[in-house]
């Protein structure tokens, strides 16, 4: 059975995180747990095992922290994990997957719970399933399959000598896609059709995403992304997410300059602006710095 790596990030998680450890120690498979505290006002209380590793660093956020335990991590494979989920058994069968294609990569469905305790499958495309990713454009695809918790990755994509592959910490929005898409170019990238982790879904968390100084830096990232990215394949996936962003931004009042940015993106790529968000963003616009 190949040996895995489990990178944990956390900030200020509370007793969540015990839950998340506690799911990784429990998998035959796991070599080490190795936890990230990304500067949490107290240290993290966990129970003493000799396979849980605790790194403590100054906040820097959560692409940071994930980067500070993959250089940690020994294992042939990487499994991450955030504080606030917990890993599924079904994990191994997607470790299995990605061994048996030499893959760069491999992502699973995952378990959505929600603040009521109910619970709703959120499984890959089963055509997908099985086999490689047919084509790195895809991740681009806006579904619920390309994030960080439950994530495999080979120590072939973070080797130097391989891709030597990142997350980027300037990036706060999509930072996983851009991180799966660049280890896609290290090798392929495998699909499971386990449900491989538990996702806990947060009253708050739509309500955070579009408030207007997080709008902004949505954009901002986006448009990051969109630039390394975007060829024809991966385009009408990104001009999706492009409208969906243009009518967000619109109604959070996003500034001026964020606005036209997005904006220039429509126009280079050939996008049509539909009318409606333009309206919107006419009658609210916030006043132009002087």
């Amino acid at each position: 059975m190949p040996r895995a790596d489990v990178v944990i990030p956390t900030y200020n998680a509370g007793p969540s995180l015990r839950r998340a450890v506690d799911s990784a120690l429990t998998l035959p498979m796991v070599a080490r747990v190795i936890v990230v505290d990304d500067g949490s006002s107290e240290p993290p209380q966990l129970a003493a095992d000799p396979r849980l590793t605790v790194i403590r660093q100054q906040n820097a956020g959560p692409a940071a922290a994930r980067n500070a335990g993959i250089d940690a991590s020994t294992a042939d494979w990487i499994i991450f994990c955030d504080a606030d989920d917990a890993l599924l058994p079904a994990i191994a069968d997607s470790l299995a997957l990605a061994e048996k294609h030499k893959a760069a990569a491999c992502v699973s469905g995952r378990v959505e719970v929600f603040p009521d305790h109910s619970r709703h499958d959120r499984p890959a495309p089963e055509d997908w399933t099985g086999k490689p990713l047919a084509s790195p454009g895809l991740i681009f695809k806006p579904i619920a399959l390309f994030g960080t918790p439950g994530l495999i990755i080979s120590r072939h994509a973070i080797n130097k000598s391989g891709g030597g592959v990142r997350f980027d910490p300037t990036l706060h929005h999509g930072e996983d896609r851009d991180f799966i898409r660049r280890v896609a170019e290290v090798g392929p990238v495998a699909v499971s059709p386990a449900l491989a982790v538990e996702y806990t879904k947060h009253p708050s968390d739509a309500d955070n995403l579009n408030a207007p100084r997080h709008m902004e830096r949505r954009v901002r990232n986006f448009l990051t992304i969109l630039d390394r990215h975007h060829d024809a394949e991966s385009g009408p996936y990104f001009r999706e997410s492009a409208l969906w962003l243009l009518n967000a931004s619109s109604k959070a009042r996003v500034p001026a300059s964020s606005w036209d940015a997005l904006i220039a993106a429509f126009h280079v790529h050939n996008w049509a602006v539909p009318i409606k968000p333009r309206l919107r963003r006419f009658l609210r616009r916030p006043p132009r710095a002087a």
